[in-house]
């Protein structure tokens, strides 16, 4: 270790390491972009200190491309694509590229209509449609029926009602995390009961992107029905337990 500092200090000569900066965000946080090309500006101020950021995924990870040259032609080659241009291919890599991280979402992504229009028609909902690309986001209850009707309204006559069917799948979603929440957080809980129901609750999160509500209304019935037993029972547990120190 002391080898490698003398070399660094009296030297020089630095082990790779020591360059082993990511060119892409070095590049692209410049502020001369602002002047430039602001686009590219602003999605590193989008990506910075994100969810993605945090997670430490970068550029390359969605991008490709070579984050360790500096020169620009030579680190946009082999795996890169941008993700504009007139060519619609370019969307279809989008959930392909998500799913390297979101596997389980894109499996069931991978059954709904929506991607089978993205697959045919090159044009469709996609993960970035819904959550955004740099910062990513999860829509509310109280948002999500807008979304669903830029494309599901009354001038395309397609599945108008789907904004609010929507809504109320989602409404129930958040209440069956509010009971997992609220169970999970209670030591008295039966850790194994507990498990199940979180593996319900993740199970019931990624069939949400297969888009098929009417199937996820009826799925979602027996989660719910089984987190409010198991609250009943856990309330009912922490009384004897207070009467008995009484």
């Amino acid at each position: 270790m002391w080898f490698k500092f003398l070399l660094i200090i009296f030297l020089g000569i630095a082990p790779p390491y020591v360059y082993a900066k990511d060119t892409c965000v070095e590049c692209h946080k410049d502020t001369k972009f602002l002047v430039q090309n602001k686009k590219l500006f602003d999605y590193y101020e989008i990506w910075k200190d994100s969810t993605h950021d945090i997670a430490d995924v970068k550029c390359v990870n969605c991008h490709g491309g070579d984050p360790t040259k500096i020169d620009k032609d030579e680190s946009h080659k082999g795996y890169f694509t941008s993700f504009v241009g007139d060519d619609k291919e370019y969307i279809k890599l989008i959930p392909i590229r998500c799913g390297k991280c979101h596997n389980e979402v894109l499996n069931h992504f991978l059954s709904s209509k929506h991607y089978k229009a993205l697959k045919e028609k090159g044009t469709g909902p996609n993960c970035v449609t819904c959550h955004g690309a740099m910062n990513v986001g999860i829509y509310k209850v109280s948002e999500i029926s807008r979304s669903c009707e830029v494309c599901h309204n009354e001038e395309t006559k397609n599945n108008q009602e789907i904004g609010k069917v929507a809504e109320g799948v989602l409404h129930n979603i958040n209440i069956l995390r509010v009971y997992n929440e609220w169970l999970s957080s209670h030591t008295i809980f039966n850790e194994e009961k507990r498990k199940k129901l979180i593996t319900l609750y993740q199970d019931i999160i990624f069939s949400w992107h297969t888009f098929n509500f009417a199937d996820i209304e009826v799925r979602i019935q027996k989660p719910l029905i089984k987190a409010r037993r198991l609250t009943r029972e856990t309330l009912a547990d922490e009384r004897k337990k207070k009467y008995k120190k009484e």
